[in-house]
């Protein structure tokens, strides 16, 4: 079941003692884990000679016996390592290595406090390792062996003791990082409260979790490794909430192949199945799924098994710019869901993923926000992988969009998304594919950012456009005038679409 994502009444103010705040002062958003089940995922090797872990933590409940994980990498027998918190009797940091490989293990000497947000970290040169606790060292020892690799099933966990355990952490967790170098403790201290660029020199992965909802936490880190809420793409029990510390003008738009909240695949031909997707409210200008299936398989130059020529998609008006995308077509089906947006979009952004058979790719009006597709596969097309003798592209896909920036992309008005898929039909038949995508924009009529639009807002918009606040320049011109006006009537009377 897809759990609710929702907002906080208002921001939480907290107070620690002997620490400087009480709570990010970077966070627009957080986690929040429930300790059963919950926890984020990301694939790949987070091994490295020298290593670094931050995490901001509000935990509430732990493990009876056992540490609970906060940031941990590893596979169902082995974990590289771990920085958790003790059982429930014992809530003091501990940070180990190589489980099941000559365990070597830290313990910190300050109990963690339940409920109350704290800034947690450890460092390890291959050596040492040091706990900080809200910028301030906790424990420090000598523990003399190289961080040992996990195998290619390893994950990167957030919330669990290691991807497979069950020893979870019930809490709220932001600006979770990780480093491939030794941060001093004043530099830990330094920038816990202030947001990274995600160009930092030795940073490997950088979660906020400041996005809208969807099952993707973006790395803001250089390498682009996203998570995943649970253990897949597809919603779940096992996926954390999220949650703003205040009202804002944040808004979430989502579109998806979803039925009462539940995302489940799109079977069978395109044509059989636009019943089953709800592409929104028509009061809001939503419109049906259109798609090109049958016009793509009735065209006598197909044949099954030859690459997808640019010719049998028409650029101009389906996909354009996105013309450098060629892929074996076999099976192939193109969904796209037609929304609208405010006249003026501000701070927007796309996340969202999209599970095929085997290949996924994603557009927003004309630009590619899919990560799946890379130049190695453009190179080796149906060369890549194979299943059952069957050469596939891209297998599994699950697959998170890019974070796009609105200009060039989110517009005033009708916007698109596009999402197709590519399936050998001699494996799969019918093709199948599921799909999440959120629209994220910041809602302007909401101009007091108290999370409602009311007259408040106008009052609110005519004294900052009176007094010549440069935010008030909706047209970008420049200058703030009876222009500007004119697009906050429009702007206000339309609302924000959610």
């Amino acid at each position: 079941m897809c759990k609710h994502r929702g907002w906080l009444s208002g921001a939480v103010v907290l107070a620690l003692a002997g620490a400087a705040a009480a709570q990010p002062a970077a966070g627009v958003g957080y986690v929040e884990f429930d300790g059963v089940d919950d926890l984020i995922t990301t694939p790949g090797d987070f091994v490295y000679p020298e290593l670094t872990i931050e995490a901001w933590v509000r935990p509430r409940a732990l493990h009876p016996l056992y540490t609970a994980g906060v940031v941990t990498h590893g596979s169902r027998d082995v974990s590289s390592f771990d920085l958790g918190i003790g059982q429930q009797t014992d809530t003091r940091l501990r940070f180990f290595i190589n489980y099941n490989q000559g365990q070597k293990t830290i313990i910190g000497n300050q109990p963690m406090v339940l409920d109350e947000w704290q800034h947690i970290a450890v460092t390890y040169d291959g050596q040492t390792a040091r706990l900080y606790i809200d910028g301030e060292l906790d424990a420090e020892k000598v523990l003399g062996a190289a961080i040992l690799p996990s195998g290619p099933d390893a994950l990167l966990a957030i919330g669990d003791d290691y991807p497979g355990a069950s020893e979870f952490v019930g809490g709220s967790f932001d600006e979770v990082r990780v480093w491939s170098v030794v941060r001093s403790g004043s530099e830990i201290a330094g920038a816990m409260f202030t947001p990274l660029s995600g160009d930092e020199p030795g940073l490997e992965a950088y979660y906020s979790f400041d996005e809208c909802g969807s099952q993707v936490a973006v790395d803001r880190g250089p390498h682009g490794r996203h998570g995943r809420l649970g253990l897949s793409y597809s919603a779940g029990d096992d996926d954390p909430e999220r949650f703003a510390y205040g009202p804002s003008r944040r808004r979430c738009l989502s579109l998806s192949s979803s039925d009462l909240g539940e995302v489940r695949p799109v079977v069978g031909l395109v044509d059989e199945q636009l019943a089953q997707i709800n592409a929104g409210p028509p009061a809001l200008g939503w419109e049906d799924i259109a798609n090109r299936h049958a016009d793509l398989h009735v065209r006598d130059a197909f044949e099954c098994g030859e690459h997808l020529d640019r010719s049998f998609v028409d650029s101009a008006s389906y996909l354009a710019g996105a013309d450098e995308v060629t892929f074996d077509n076999c099976g192939s089906a193109f969904y796209r869901v037609r929304f609208m947006m405010p006249p003026v979009v501000r701070g927007g952004a796309v996340y969202g993923v999209a599970n095929a058979d085997d290949l996924g790719l994603a557009f927003v009006n004309t630009r590619p926000v899919s990560l799946l597709l890379t130049a190695d596969d453009v190179s080796d097309l149906g060369e890549d992988r194979s299943f059952q003798g069957h050469d596939l592209l891209g297998w599994p896909s699950a697959d998170p969009f890019l974070e796009e920036e609105v200009a060039g992309l989110l517009v005033p008005g009708a916007n698109s998304l596009t999402v197709g898929v590519c399936s050998d039909a001699g494996a799969f038949e019918p093709a199948g594919l599921e799909f999440e995508a959120v629209v994220q924009y910041d809602c302007l009529a909401d101009w007091d950012a108290n999370g409602e639009r009311n007259t408040l807002d106008f009052v609110a918009y005519q004294n900052a456009w009176v007094s010549q606040v440069p935010e008030t320049d909706l047209n970008l011109d420049g200058r703030v005038n009876s222009l500007d006006m004119l697009i906050w009537l429009n702007l206000w009377n339309f609302g924000c679409p959610e």
